[in-house]
């Protein structure tokens, strides 16, 4: 299993998708190629996901940075430490937190 974003070109473009593979060199894409995830909270982008398995292998866990360069273009912006960016907000998630809040399905409503 495989986790990412497709890239800067649209809004659907920063959002979270899911790709398989047995070998690790020929992939295929989840859901039609379509995002698994759309963010509606914060810059509404997500990048760089990670997956983690929880210790006992009955969870799993993703993890992404809550950033659209589609949507502010402004790299040095986004480098900076988010007291000093200003418009650009951080969110700290809890470890207790078991959903991922502004964040559906494509298709269904949150």
């Amino acid at each position: 299993m495989f986790v990412t974003f497709k890239g800067e070109e649209t809004p659907l473009t920063e959002q979270v998708y899911f790709g398989l593979s047995r070998d690790g060199r020929h992939w295929q894409a989840l859901n039609g190629a379509e995002p698994i995830l759309v963010s509606e909270l914060g810059e509404k982008g997500v990048r760089d996901a990670f997956l983690l398995r929880s210790h006992d292998d009955q969870k799993f866990f993703l993890l992404a940075t809550d950033l659209s360069i589609y949507h502010d273009p402004d790299w040095d912006a986004a480098a900076l430490l988010p007291a000093e960016r200003g418009h650009r907000q951080s969110r700290h998630v809890g470890p207790k937190r078991r959903h991922v809040s502004g964040a559906t399905a494509p298709g269904k409503k949150s």
